[in-house]
């Protein structure tokens, strides 16, 4: 009886909101907005901590998986089914939903837009970001699992996207402070990958690795070596030939006359496609160099993330096999997950942890 209530006001005064728009109180609506979405999500902050206690309750829960589980399919789906949770979360809310976090997201960046200072537009920017960062995390939910390989390739492409919501502030930048920048976002991208992803999807991409920076190497070569002859096509169309400039009624006869001789034009010419393949070529430049320096990260991190564990998985299974503590099949499993198909084989090889797995998981 409570909540319906609560849900009747929240109606009542999202209601009132697309009124006072309608009557072009945009000010008004929008700060109603605002105001509606917190005191929906105070309403509401039980479901969303219980949902979010779940979801962190069952990813411990599903850290390792079965021996028995040779293509990594049980796990995988178990991480997917974990993730749902997570984007099951705005059905809790009866009323709040997915329309009143864009009405939402539209208030804040149309109230900051009205306002004409360093402060807001940063603040501005700063809102875009968090829009993108939503949808990348929609997206990265229904992709990152079952094609990591893709969500892989696609973090450069990312870090670009967060760059060019702050580019209206870097435009007085150094390209060279820009490009740190970018590898520093690339770098906490990277991390974040690394940290959702279970070790056996990491030992997959760190063994095509190398393939990727194969195709990586080949495309930015064919890139930087088109860059200037698509250009110069590009600018053979669009140079001027001064046919513009007797329609020109600002400009007096002499000078007219003097810039319509082909010389002039060609010099104009000349100077102008040089700068602009110049500056395409510097960008090109800037972004394939970003682009490999981001995957030599990715890959390192990776490398050193899936070679750690695999220390731990031998130091483990030696422990075991020294018998320095008893084999069980948590123990082994941790290892297994660890380790990869080489401690998977040393496991399955042994009589004494063979007895352990048949006699837990194949009861």
């Amino acid at each position: 009886m409570k909540k319906n209530k609560i849900n009747l006001v929240l109606s009542f005064l999202f209601l009132l909101a697309i009124i006072l728009s309608i009557a072009k109180q945009y000010v008004i609506a929008e700060i109603g907005v605002i105001s509606y979405t917190f005191i929906c999500l105070f309403c509401n902050r039980s479901a969303l901590q219980e949902g979010i206690k779940k979801f962190l309750y069952k990813k411990r829960e599903i850290k390792y998986y079965h021996l028995k589980d040779i293509g990594k399919n049980e796990d995988k789906n178990a991480r997917i089914e974990n993730l749902k949770v997570l984007i099951r979360l705005p059905r809790t809310f009866s009323v709040a939903s997915f329309l009143v976090l864009a009405a939402n997201i539209f208030s804040i960046y149309s109230l900051l837009s009205k306002l004409s200072n360093p402060v807001s537009e940063l603040f501005l920017s700063f809102v875009e970001f968090l829009v993108l960062l939503f949808i990348l995390a929609v997206l990265a939910g229904f992709s990152i699992y079952k094609h990591p390989i893709c969500s892989y390739i696609s973090i450069p492409f990312v870090a670009g996207l967060v760059l060019l919501c702050f580019g209206n502030h870097l435009q007085e930048m150094k390209k060279v402070f820009i490009l740190i920048i970018f590898l520093v976002i690339v770098l906490v991208l990277c991390i974040l990958f690394v940290l959702i992803l279970p070790l056996y999807t990491l030992r997959r991409i760190n063994a095509k690795k190398i393939f990727i920076m194969l195709i990586l190497s080949i495309l930015t070569t064919v890139i930087i070596q088109a860059t200037p002859v698509a250009m110069e096509a590009i600018f053979t169309q669009i140079s001027f030939s001064g046919e513009i400039i007797p329609n020109d009624s600002s400009l007096p006869a002499e000078i007219k006359q003097f810039l319509q001789r082909k010389e002039v034009i060609d010099l104009v010419n000349y100077f102008s496609k040089r700068e602009v393949i110049s500056e395409v070529s510097s960008m090109v430049s800037l972004f394939t160099t970003g682009v490999t320096t981001s995957f030599l990260i990715s890959g390192g991190i990776i490398e050193f993330r899936v070679s750690k564990a695999k220390k731990r998985a031998k130091e483990k299974l030696y422990a075991l096999l020294l018998q320095e503590e008893k084999a069980t099949i948590q123990n082994l499993t941790e290892c297994a997950y660890l380790g990869g198909d080489e401690i998977e084989m040393l496991i399955f090889s042994n009589e004494k942890f063979l007895e352990v797995i048949k006699r837990e998981e194949c009861e």
